[in-house]
């Protein structure tokens, strides 16, 4: 539990499909000091009042060290890197063993299965950001931890069978005091409104949910079509540039179903009009009907528990 949309919807998934569970309230310095992130395990008690809250603070000094002080140029040092989500699973096994627990479940979208772009220096290799977060990685790690580690313990992600428009559906479910305690900001907590990651999120919050109270009462009255830092964003979002951001963000026809919604609601601000001029509609009812819609095939590949399964193919996939 980390305190973003994806760790209540987790959450709230597993009450609804009736499995007990406790908490692993997780902060690490890759997403800014302890003391920016000390709410975490009031959120995750109010998510889930009945679990028992476990706490994981990781502190990595590499950030402190001088290697950011290097020259660019000379060492070919630009940005730093962190698998950060494979390790945060080998971390907390220690817990799994001293508590007995014999499931590790993340809050992992479906979005993360797909590449921020294709390169073609290595011809059209996929390269995803999220790749540590993908099925695949899931499988590896899973298959990893059972045939070297603890033998009786599984690894699956709650949210796997969900597009983002899915999971922002379920999100908007959740009461008002949960939705604006949510941050998912990697630069400054709660919102830094400047990056990626908040513009994806607040594009989202608007089209799922009352747009006056997303802007005055989470994102500081700030509308963000209205901050000219965010237009090249906002194009990477939506597939008008050779890549998405290298963020946890979703695909390009995720973003623009957002986009459309949004526009429907009354925003004409010009990057709005840009980007949505000569869009096709027939596109979008497309994107509606893919997003939303359980893959049979796909789900029974996610190796989640049979009351997880019943609930996504006799609850979730009806509707």
């Amino acid at each position: 539990f980390g305190g973003g949309k994806d760790s209540f919807v987790s959450a709230h998934i597993l009450q609804q499909a009736g499995l007990p569970f406790d908490v692993l309230e997780y902060s690490s310095s890759i997403y800014g000091n302890r003391a920016e992130q000390s709410d975490v395990e009031e959120l995750a008690h109010d998510s889930s009042p009945l679990s028992q809250i476990n706490e994981l603070a990781v502190y990595d000094d590499f950030l402190d060290s001088p290697i950011l002080e290097y020259d660019g140029e000379i060492y070919k040092i630009h940005t730093l890197a962190a698998a950060e989500t494979p390790a945060s699973v080998f971390e907390c096994l220690p817990i799994v063993l001293s508590k007995g627990y014999n499931a590790l479940a993340l809050g992992h979208e479906k979005s993360a299965n797909y590449p921020n772009l294709l390169w073609g220096a290595e011809e059209n290799s996929p390269v995803n950001h999220q790749w540590g977060k993908s099925l695949e990685a899931q499988r590896k790690i899973a298959t990893y931890i059972k045939d070297n580690l603890i033998a009786d313990t599984t690894y699956y992600s709650t949210l796997m069978p969900l597009s983002d428009p899915a999971i922002f559906t379920i999100f908007s479910t959740l009461p008002w005091d949960l939705i604006t305690q949510a941050h998912s900001c990697n630069v400054t907590k709660p919102w830094c409104r400047r990056c990626a990651k908040c513009v994806y999120v607040w594009l989202f919050y608007l089209a799922f949910l009352d747009e006056e109270q997303v802007t005055n009462e989470i994102f500081n009255g700030e509308v963000l079509f209205d901050i000219e830092d965010n237009y090249n964003i906002l194009r990477m979002l939506v597939g008008l540039d050779a890549q998405t951001p290298f963020e946890c963000v979703g695909q390009p026809p995720e973003s623009r179903l957002a986009l459309a919604l949004c526009y429907k609601k009354g925003f004409k601000q010009p990057i709005v009009q840009e980007i949505m001029n000569g869009k096709d509609t027939n596109e979008l009812e497309a994107t509606i009907a893919q997003q939303l819609y359980i893959d049979e095939d796909f789900l029974k590949g996610c190796n989640l528990p049979p009351k997880l399964m019943n609930y996504y193919l006799e609850v979730v996939s009806p509707l």
